[in-house]
């Protein structure tokens, strides 16, 4: 009896660890045919710098789809409006549908990261990074 009493207490802790250390759902961007313009805005010391802005429709359905295939889900929360711990990220705003804004954060903290804020931080490699933030 004992022995069952400790195999169920055991069970029910491996459940608890497993559900309660789950990675983020993958990232949800908006629709490719809805997006308009992507705009990526530099931030320094919490201070917004120079802003590049991505029109080209080909760019645009490259960009969405680079985040998508690259950005791997974490276990890190967003609980912030801006990302924690860092003075300095990209802001990447994408304007979609009529007159909707998503806004996702890009920034290094030893790793390379995109968040959004409250739903999720997803990590991806340098190269994606880099591509992300273009030449600012």
């Amino acid at each position: 009896m004992k022995n069952k009493f400790k195999l169920v207490l055991l069970v029910m802790v491996l459940m608890l660890v497993m559900v309660s250390c789950k990675k983020a759902n993958p990232i949800t961007l908006p629709n490719i045919d809805d997006s308009q313009v992507i705009t990526v805005t530099k931030i320094e010391e919490n201070k917004e710098g120079p802003t590049a802005s991505i029109t080209s429709k080909k760019d645009i359905v490259d960009t969405i789809k680079l985040i998508k295939e690259k950005a791997k889900p974490t276990r890190k929360k967003s609980n912030n409006d801006t990302p924690a711990n860092t003075k300095d990220f990209r802001k990447m705003e994408i304007f979609y549908g009529k007159d909707e804004k998503m806004t996702l954060y890009l920034y290094q903290n030893k790793k390379y990261y995109i968040e959004k804020p409250y739903e999720g931080v997803w990590e991806i490699d340098k190269d994606t990074f880099n591509q992300l933030i273009g030449a600012m």
